[in-house]
């Protein structure tokens, strides 16, 4: 009996999918890294609430800057571990495939 052909199978890693996710992350950390707050920092008129709004516009910046960085990583995470499973799968199935004849 002849082993089955090579099949395109992976154990769990679906290369589209962890690429689009890593794509995803880092994209939506660029939006949070150019968050506008230019209006949030100019807010005119008196009061303890816009002092307030006005006062959030550095940190919102500070933190939309972080979560951006968090994301961008996890995005270059994400793409090592895919490109890394992906050369792993492809040599378990080789090995796997070796064994068929025995």
């Amino acid at each position: 009996m002849s082993p089955p052909p090579e099949s395109t199978h992976t154990f769990g890693v679906d290369p589209a999918e962890t690429a689009a996710l890593a794509r995803s992350w880092r994209r939506h950390g660029r939006v949070l890294a150019n968050l506008d707050v230019d209006e949030l920092a100019n807010t005119v008129g008196a009061g303890h609430c816009l002092a307030a709004a006005r006062a959030a516009a550095a940190p919102t910046k500070r933190v939309g800057v972080d979560i951006a960085n968090r994301l961008d990583v996890l995005g270059q995470i994400v793409g090592r571990f895919q490109a890394r499973a992906v050369d792993d799968d492809a040599a378990a199935g080789r090995a796997l495939h070796g064994l068929a004849d025995r």
